[in-house]
């Protein structure tokens, strides 16, 4: 694929320049370009842990050919680099000849589709999504697998709501000291758990009450319910 195309990378500075001042030691880019992984290591300097999740586009031999340019920029991994996502012995290819550590499982929706990739070696990283696999039972079959194999589990999550603290709580409770939890960098209109689940220095308070720990805002529910 060609990477002549001018691309826009101001914006992918100052955002990383923003969350590396508010706290974040950990980042998670969505844009593949070379020029913006470029500029993100730039602006995040040597210490702080990029990950690039490109979201299958790619075949084998054109993800082989972008991992060759991405790895001076010491990624921590590569999130689901060829298409189709199931394509286990695709990305177990990308992941012994790339150079770069793969990550992948969140399109993934059941325990059996989770146990392909380390039987295919196909995975350094693997990330279940409670939201998508209908809760934590699931998940917790996950990283009991995960940890037989020696793969690390990430957990997945790009929801608001009961998804997000169902994947706080599993990182919390089930992965080992390095887990992390995803966080969108972005604001919303209205915080359905105002307040009471927010972000100091990178890190995030694990909520103590019964079941997934919070109660959302019903007056903020009803507002933006869409009959």
């Amino acid at each position: 694929m060609s990477t002549s195309q001018k691309v826009v990378v101001e914006p992918v500075t100052e955002n990383v320049k923003r969350a590396v001042a508010d706290g974040y030691r950990h980042l998670k880019l969505h844009e593949i370009e070379l020029d913006c992984v470029r500029a993100a290591r730039e602006a995040a300097g040597d210490d702080v842990e990029i990950t690039l999740d490109v979201n299958c586009p790619w075949s084998v031999c054109e993800a082989l050919g972008m991992t060759e340019r991405l790895r001076p920029f010491n990624l921590r991994w590569i999130g689901e680099p060829v298409w189709p996502p199931e394509s286990y012995s695709g990305l177990a290819q990308v992941r012994r000849d790339g150079g770069i550590p793969v990550a992948a499982g969140e399109n993934a929706s059941t325990f059996m589709d989770f146990q392909h990739l380390p039987e295919a070696d196909a995975v350094d990283f693997i990330q279940p999504s409670p939201a998508k696999m209908g809760g934590l039972t699931e998940p917790k079959k996950v990283f009991a697998m995960a940890n037989t194999n020696n793969v690390t589990v990430m957990v997945h999550t790009f929801y608001d709501g009961p998804g997000h603290l169902a994947s706080v709580h599993a990182s919390a409770a089930l992965g080992g000291p390095g887990a992390l939890v995803e966080w969108r960098y972005f604001d919303l209109e209205a915080q359905p758990y105002g307040d009471a689940i927010v972000l100091h220095d990178g890190a995030i308070a694990v909520p103590q009450g019964v079941g997934l720990g919070l109660e959302p805002n019903h007056e903020v529910v009803r507002e933006y319910r869409v009959a």
